[in-house]
């Protein structure tokens, strides 16, 4: 099986914060996960109990909510197996999801911004991983302080992301 090329961005420090508003009809929340508990939208769980038992429960989730419906949501997840090129406090934000029906309306880059505001520490990056045909994640990636780091293969077996 052949591996999947993907691209890796990382977090570019920069001395003015973007700090993207959002009207006050929108909620964020930061979900922490438990064994009972994985995640609050829908699809599969085998993903996430994946995640529960790598990361030890270290994964979290940031919801945006209009109201009480979802309307996006990024994952964090912390260095394991997977993320071989982490150190071991730096973060990867994604898979993200925007609503089909509020997209476009830069709730990636708010959030993004919004994790790396709150989980900043020193001597931590921020990595964001997209398949290089994802033309839309491609495009909200370059409204945020994140640039292309390296090219990075995610291996059949395993599913190792390899630089």
């Amino acid at each position: 099986m052949k591996n999947i090329e993907y691209l890796l961005f990382k977090y570019i420090d920069v001395s003015i914060n973007q700090n993207i508003p959002i009207d006050n009809y929108y909620k964020v929340e930061l979900f922490l996960p438990s064994l009972l508990n994985l995640k609050k939208h829908k699809g599969k769980i085998s993903i996430y109990l994946f995640w529960y038992i790598f990361t030890i429960g270290r994964y979290k989730i940031v919801y945006l909510y209009k109201d009480t419906k979802i309307v996006h949501y990024s994952h964090i997840i912390p260095k394991f197996f997977k993320f071989p090129f982490m150190k071991f406090n730096d973060l990867e934000i994604g898979p993200s999801w925007t609503d089909k029906n509020f997209r476009g309306q830069r709730f990636f880059p708010f959030v993004i911004d919004y994790i790396v505001e709150y989980f900043r520490e020193k001597d931590r990056d921020f990595y964001i991983l997209v398949h290089t045909d994802n033309k839309a994640s491609l495009n909200s990636i370059k409204k945020t302080n994140f640039e292309l780091y390296s090219k990075v293969y995610k291996t059949s077996i395993l599913g190792i992301y390899k630089r």
